[in-house]
């Protein structure tokens, strides 16, 4: 966490290059094809945020929208009980 903030403090930018195993990605993206962009995502969060709660995180990812996705007529499935 300390080596992301201070990277951060100097402007330094991150970015997703790939999986370090290829099986790992091989299987994100037989689920869906930007998974490992987005687990990437929500997995920098955890180590540059408060949040730890994979609800939180996921929130967070889902306001961020890094992959730019169409949001326009999205449909909230958050969980309302």
């Amino acid at each position: 966490m300390d080596r992301i903030a201070e990277i951060k403090s100097k402007d330094g930018i991150f970015e997703f290059v790939k999986t370090e195993r290829q099986i790992f990605s091989n299987n994100l993206v037989l689920i869906d094809s930007l998974l490992p962009e987005i687990l990437s995502q929500i997995v920098f969060d955890f180590y540059s945020t408060e949040y730890s709660h994979l609800t939180d995180l996921v929130n967070l990812t889902a306001k961020k929208n890094p992959l730019e996705f169409d949001i326009e007529n999205s449909i909230n499935f958050t969980n309302t009980k």
